[in-house]
Formats: structure tokens, C-alpha cells, sequence
């Protein structure tokens, strides 16, 4: 019996360590699974930052988009008025040119007239002279 003993007891030390052992390697294995659930964690939010970071950098090009649209805008009312104000200044040295044209063409009728009033104060001042 005393060797039965012994055997059971042997066996019992050997169960005990591997109980030890296993109890160690599960320690091991939750601590490396802590380990990595901190990782995991640390990860989500350093992703989260990283999100938050972006739709902020998104929200700033929208605003950005938006003021560009705006100036554009802008612009392209400015450039309408110049061009509607380019056509009236057109417009207007147009008519210039015109009454210039006209102012011509008077100017040379009165020259013309006028020459010929000054032939015709000859020819009379002949008739006069001959009486």
C-alpha cells in the first residue's frame, strides 16, 4: 500500500505540476491577451482621432469649396457688368463716330456753300463795279 501511496502521491505531485505549468502558460496567455486588447484599444482610438481629424479637414474643404463658389460667383457678376459696361462705352463711340461723320459732312457742305457764296460776291462785286 505504501507503494501505492507513493505512485498516487508521485502522480498527484506530477498532476500539481502541470497544473502549476498550465496555470502559468494560461496567466501567460491572458496577460498577452490584455496586451493586445490594449493594443486593440489604443488602435480605435487613435483611429477615431484620426477620423475626427478628417472630417474636420473635410468640413474645412467644404467651407473652403463654398467660398471659392461664392468668389466665382462674384467674379463672374463683375465680369457681366464690365461687359455690359465695355458694349455701352462701344456704344457710345459709336455714336461719337457717328456725329463726328455727320459734323464732317456738314463742315464740308458749309465749305462748300460758303465758296461758292464767296464766288458769288466776286461775280457781284464785278456787276457792281462795272456800273
Amino acid at each position: 500500500m505504501k507503494y501505492q501511496f507513493i505512485v498516487v502521491a508521485d502522480s498527484v505531485g506530477k498532476l500539481a505540476n502541470q497544473s502549476g505549468e498550465a496555470t502559468k502558460e494560461i496567466i501567460l496567455l491572458v496577460q498577452r491577451m490584455q496586451e493586445s486588447t490594449q493594443d486593440t484599444v489604443e488602435t480605435v482610438r487613435l483611429g477615431n482621432e484620426l477620423i475626427m481629424h478628417a472630417g474636420h479637414s473635410f468640413t474645412e474643404i467644404i467651407e473652403y469649396v463654398n467660398n471659392s463658389a461664392e468668389r466665382i460667383t462674384e467674379v463672374a457678376a463683375s465680369c457681366e457688368e464690365q461687359a455690359a459696361q465695355t458694349n455701352e462705352i462701344l456704344q457710345s463711340a459709336q455714336n461719337i463716330a457717328a456725329v463726328t461723320e455727320q459734323t464732317s459732312a456738314s463742315t464740308e457742305e458749309t465749305a462748300s456753300a460758303t465758296e461758292e457764296l464767296a464766288t458769288m460776291a466776286e461775280k457781284l462785286n464785278q456787276l457792281v463795279g462795272k456800273l
